[in-house]
């Protein structure tokens, strides 16, 4: 049984001239009260709408691409702020995953500037930046969770693996202070500890996306994409994840963009909306505004088809 696991690393800085990075996780659960102890048991209404004076975190311009591929998107514009959750709403193949992917800077785009507003980045284009920061961005500021879990899950490689390779690749050495992260980090996502040794390929789909959720998370990153997180999931399944990205959200305020077809999962989760339609933006708004007082004529038809 594990009880009162501590990890404790300097947290991380990022110097582009010479790229060394150290990296800070800490974490405190205790093993048989983790759901008390680090998700709280009711989770508040979202906070009334404020005025925002500062920068975006997340700031999108004129992205076109993935190159090459089909669904694309075509000029899309999106800012995201700290703790915000931006919904990403549209039909099949309106290009929600190719957006993300992008984002996730696992495909090279057309066009576009991508500007990430953190110490080390603040107004460089990532698009811009050589593979090797492109890397550097993707492994410590930018979680994905894909849609379809043999995209970011190694099927052979136990749940708990696919932490501590994360640890180790960020410099962390030491078994135990992997294994203790790897726990904490499973239970914060509500993951059954007793299945910490189980490979992914042996798991229900819920299971495995909580596995890739917290493969994402593992290194607290500024940003996290989550790709259809529910689609697939029976209605019990559905529920289940959706309190735990709800409990997520209230721990961690991780700034988040979600893509879903389901009305309700962007209703519960988001904050705004974004809707797509063949890859092109035609309405953004407050959540509550886009799904009752839709104005594009193909936001109607989605919220109609819905009701």
């Amino acid at each position: 049984m594990l009880n009162q696991l501590v990890m404790e690393q300097h947290w991380r800085s990022c110097n582009l001239s010479d790229c060394r990075v150290s990296q800070c996780i800490a974490v405190r659960i205790d093993a048989m009260t983790y759901q008390s102890t680090i998700l709280p048991t009711a989770i508040p209404d979202r906070h009334p709408p404020e005025l925002v004076l500062t920068r975006p975190l997340v700031e999108v311009c004129d992205l076109t691409g993935p190159v090459g591929q089909v669904p694309t998107v075509e000029q899309v514009c999106l800012e995201l702020y700290a703790g915000e959750v931006l919904g990403i709403l549209g039909g099949a193949h309106a290009g929600k995953s190719a957006l993300l992917h992008v984002l996730a800077l696992e495909d090279p785009p057309t066009t576009g500037r991508y500007v990430l507003n953190i110490p080390g980045y603040r107004d460089l284009n990532l698009f811009a930046l050589d593979q090797r920061l492109q890397e550097e961005v993707r492994f410590y500021e930018i979680g994905l969770v894909h849609q379809y879990p043999q995209q970011g899950l190694d099927m052979q490689r136990t749940s708990g693996e696919h932490i501590t390779e994360q640890l180790r690749l960020a410099g962390e050495q030491h078994a135990d202070a992997q294994l203790a992260a790897a726990y904490a980090t499973l239970a914060l996502v509500e993951f059954p500890l007793d299945q910490i040794n189980e490979l992914p390929a042996r798991l229900p789909l819920e299971l495995q996306r909580r596995v890739q959720l917290a493969q994402a998370l593992t290194l607290r990153p500024t940003l996290l994409l989550l790709d259809e997180p529910t689609s697939g999931l029976d209605l019990l399944a559905r529920v289940r994840l959706l309190d735990t990205l709800r409990r997520l959200h209230h721990t961690l305020h991780t700034a988040t963009i979600i893509t879903s077809q389901n009305l309700g999962v962007l209703r519960l989760l988001a904050d705004r909306l974004v809707v797509l339609q063949r890859g092109s933006m035609v309405e953004q708004g407050l959540v509550d505004q886009i799904l009752e007082d839709p104005q594009h004529p193909y936001t109607q038809q989605l919220v109609l088809a819905r009701l």
